[in-house]
């Protein structure tokens, strides 16, 4: 697929370079789990791409030999893309999925100049072009974005993290600045948190909510606000845009598509929704089900790079400036 690879960037319309000012002095890192598509991978991969970032890609060690061999010939045509020689065993609701980001970010913090890391799984999909995701993550002044929500109960017993923490869960999706990144890839007190993670019911949605949601920690950027549960629910958050667990009168209403598990897998009449949400990007959408709505993103992210190119107008970040778990972070 990419072994010539000057032709395979000009035919799969690859941006080669960085477009603006802003989008090179911002790069950004992002881990990448797969285990399915190398289509749908390298989709995903085109629309984020950019010479100035920096691409982990981590391949399910269950994932056949034929897949792995067409990510790596895809990541040999660039020197910002490069695949996770730890491959972990990926397992549904276990922290096997914390674990594989964890071993792309510690790779990827051997680069020193990207400013935010994203963790993501070939499902996702960008709502903003590059240049857009810059501004608003200039707008967030250093704060991370992850869900959080009290986590009080194993088995019916309250069981806290080490160090004094309170445990927290959340979203799989993260948005963490440099500093916190480091924390989390390098910090022992991290490793601690993570072994506590492993006693809980989903490790990989307490992790990063944990670390996020302790002041005690003193990392720049992450939540020092109110924490009450009925605040955090309220707090928009800008990571992710996804439906899962509806109710069955609710079900039609947010998801026009399927439901694969408990999780949306947005169909064609989503599509009015998705071009009008606010957050980064959108999971689930598959290529092998109404592959426009995939084609359509593709397309829509490749029409507005193109005029915001041509057309240099500033990003309007009002509305990214003014959420409310910014003024709680440090």
């Amino acid at each position: 697929m990419a072994y010539n690879c000057w032709n395979f960037m000009k035919e799969r319309h690859y941006v080669t370079g960085s477009l603006t000012s802003q989008e090179k002095e911002f790069p950004l890192a992002y881990s990448i789990t797969m285990h399915d598509s190398v289509f749908q991978f390298e989709t995903l991969l085109r629309a984020i791409y950019r010479p100035q970032n920096y691409y982990c890609i981590q391949v399910d060690r269950k994932a056949p030999q034929l897949l792995l061999d067409g990510v790596k010939n895809i990541a040999k045509c660039f020197s910002n893309v490069f695949c996770d020689t730890h491959r972990i065993d990926v397992r549904p609701n276990s922290l096997s999925i914390a674990h594989a980001h964890l071993s792309c970010m510690r790779k990827l913090l051997i680069y020193p100049k990207w400013k935010y890391y994203m963790n993501l799984n070939e499902g996702d999909f960008p709502l903003k072009t590059n240049y857009e995701i810059t501004e608003i993550l200039k707008s967030l002044n250093g704060s991370n974005d992850v869900q959080g929500l009290p986590y009080r109960h194993i088995n019916g017993k309250i069981y806290h993290p080490p160090h004094g923490l309170f445990g927290f869960t959340g979203s799989p999706r993260v948005l963490l600045n440099r500093q916190t990144a480091e924390f989390v890839g390098r910090n022992p007190q991290s490793n601690s948190i993570l072994a506590w993670a492993i006693r809980t019911k989903q490790p990989y949605r307490n992790f990063f909510a944990t670390i996020n949601y302790n002041p005690r920690l003193s990392l720049p950027g992450t939540y020092h606000g109110p924490l009450d549960e009925s605040v955090l629910k309220s707090y928009r958050h800008i990571v992710q845009y996804t439906v899962s667990k509806l109710p069955k009168s609710e079900q039609r209403k947010s998801c026009r598509g399927r439901l694969q598990g408990e999780t949306c897998v947005f169909g064609v009449d989503d599509m009015p929704t998705l071009y009008k949400r606010k957050e980064l990007l959108v999971h689930k959408v598959k290529w092998d089900y109404q592959g426009v709505v995939l084609a359509c993103l593709e397309h829509e992210i490749q029409r507005r790079t193109r005029l915001q190119y041509l057309i240099p107008r500033k990003y309007d970040t009002r509305f990214y400036r003014n959420l409310t778990f910014i003024k709680y972070s440090t």
